[in-house]
């Protein structure tokens, strides 16, 4: 319900907050959480995708990989609870 920020390479939630832990790792403190990384599967998403996809589209491109190496074509759309 929250505008959507690019923030390196990851679109998110514009009230994400996230804090450095003791660890070493990221954690969020503040915001949803929501995120969608800009590769998937080898395959970089453009930001025209990424409009398109949060306005509700769904988008058919080719060229993803596998993890066993195959190359795929998909169609993708966003899961409003864990990115695309």
């Amino acid at each position: 319900g929250q505008p959507v920020r690019k923030t390196g390479r990851m679109w998110q939630c514009s009230t994400n907050k996230t804090e450095k832990t003791k660890d070493g790792k990221w954690a969020t403190t503040a915001g949803c959480g929501w995120k969608m990384f800009a590769r998937i599967a080898g395959k970089t998403i453009t930001d025209q995708t990424a409009r398109r996809l949060l306005a509700g589209q769904s988008v058919t491109l080719k060229g993803f990989t596998s993890k066993s190496g195959k190359k795929f074509d998909a169609t993708i759309r966003i899961d409003k609870e864990r990115g695309t």
